[in-house]
């Protein structure tokens, strides 16, 4: 009978690890949800959480080689020679299920080895693209940091948590511990509002973050105070602690989930410092970019137009595109050249040119009549800026500039055959404005 009883505690642990390999099928469910809204999304909190998630979910996976020796090595030395009086009722299993252990734990190194690296690759693709598209100072990106971190943080702690609460009521309530516990009700409702909760509180830090929203935030404070204060007040109790002391995996996990949630709310304390402070405008600017009508943002620019920066994530220069300069006043308002003349001859025209404009003075004003007449004389211009001979381009603007400069001497001859004397221009404009006014 005393060996009976004694099987009992291996029952309940073997029931322990029942518990533990279902919470690690939800947690590598987990992380493959996260990680394919990271790559459909590039989403650097979901990227993050994955990779932390792997390294965790390795380090658990490599526990359990030393909890197996450790329970098979009090069966042998403590249960068989006492109770059971040297009777291995379980012969080999300990050794088949160390075997069987063994490898699992090697492929799942492995993995999370080969998942890290793959993880971080992308970490740093992601990041310099967020990066280069926000096109914010260094000073919106340590803060954009931050609420990353936050965003990492809410996610990890939120899936911990909900775990810790649901290895707890399931042993609680299919245990031999269930008929021991005095409180039983008490502990089930608070782990059942902490399982509740932990969605909306995910939801209001996450969107607060972000839309620095005052009201969201303080109800996330109040529930993450809510949360930390019924976490420590079941160690006020003698029989968690007795679970906590004697199920590793519960330890950890709740160890996990706690040291997550402080590290989150801190977190989220220092983004809410930072509200008001620009990053709420970078942030909706680069989500109006990348909406569905939009294609992502990428500046192609020639190396030879570019300059450097230092990157505020990898700390290594980086291009920025340089935009070509502004188009000069001269280069706005310089007179083609006429046909025939050589450069030293366009030279002398434009020289004789710019003699001739004071910029300084107002712009030139003119009436909606016909004739240029109304031109303000008071202006300091060149005969030509009054008569049609101002047309840019035109051939009387060619001519006009050619006689003023001198250089009709030297070409011997008009540039265009067609050109009208400003005089005779004006008079028929003048005739063109009577005949309408006649009409």
């Amino acid at each position: 009978m005393v060996c009976i009883y004694s099987l009992s505690w291996l029952e309940d642990d073997l029931h322990d690890a029942q518990r533990e390999d279902v919470a690690t099928f939800f947690f590598q469910l987990w992380l493959f949800t996260v990680g394919l809204v990271a790559i459909l999304n590039e989403s650097l909190p979901h990227l993050g959480a994955a990779l932390i998630g792997h390294i965790l979910g390795g380090a658990w996976a490599s526990s359990r080689i030393s909890s197996t020796k450790e329970m098979a090595k009090i069966y042998r030395e403590t249960i068989v020679p006492r109770a059971c009086d040297n009777v291995d009722l379980l012969g080999s299993w300990w050794d088949l299920r160390l075997a069987h252990t063994i490898p699992l734990v090697v492929l799942n190194v492995l993995g999370v080895i080969a998942l890290g690296f793959l993880s971080w690759k992308l970490l740093r693709i992601y990041a310099k693209s967020t990066f280069s598209r926000m096109g914010a100072s260094p000073y919106i990106h340590n803060k954009y940091k931050l609420v990353l971190l936050f965003s990492v943080g809410l996610q990890l702690a939120s899936f911990f948590t909900a775990a810790s609460s649901g290895l707890w009521v399931s042993k609680i309530v299919h245990g031999n511990y269930k008929m021991l516990v005095r409180h039983a009700a008490l502990y089930l409702t608070a782990f059942v509002f902490i399982f509740a909760a932990v969605v909306p509180w995910l939801f209001l830090g996450w969107t607060s973050a972000r839309k620095e929203s005052r009201v969201r935030f303080f109800a996330f404070v109040a529930i993450s105070g809510l949360l930390i204060a019924i976490s420590s007040a079941m160690f006020s109790s003698g029989m968690y602690r007795s679970i906590f002391k004697s199920w590793q995996y519960f330890a950890a996990v709740t160890v996990t989930a706690f040291v997550l949630l402080v590290v989150t709310v801190v977190a989220g304390i220092a983004c809410f410092f930072n509200f008001n402070k620009g990053l709420k405008e970078h942030l909706h600017a680069a989500e109006a970019l990348d909406g569905d009508d939009f294609a992502p943002v990428q500046f192609a620019v020639p190396p030879e137009n570019t300059r450097e920066y230092r990157d505020s994530e990898k700390g290594s220069p980086a291009p920025l595109p340089v935009l070509p300069p502004r188009p000069q006043l001269s280069e706005l308002l310089r007179p083609n050249n006429p046909r025939g003349a050589s450069d030293a001859d366009s030279e002398k025209l434009e020289t004789g040119y710019w003699e001739r404009i004071d910029l300084e003075q107002p712009p030139l004003t003119y009436s909606p009549s016909l004739s240029y007449a109304s031109m303000s004389p008071r202006l300091a211009i060149p005969a030509h800026l009054q008569t049609g001979a101002s047309i840019p381009g035109s051939p009387a603007s060619d001519a006009a500039f050619i006689s003023e400069a001198g250089l009709d001497q030297e070409f011997g001859e008009t540039p265009d055959a067609a050109f009208v004397p400003p005089a005779e221009l004006s008079e028929k404009l003048a005739c063109e404005e009577q005949e309408q006014v006649q009409r």
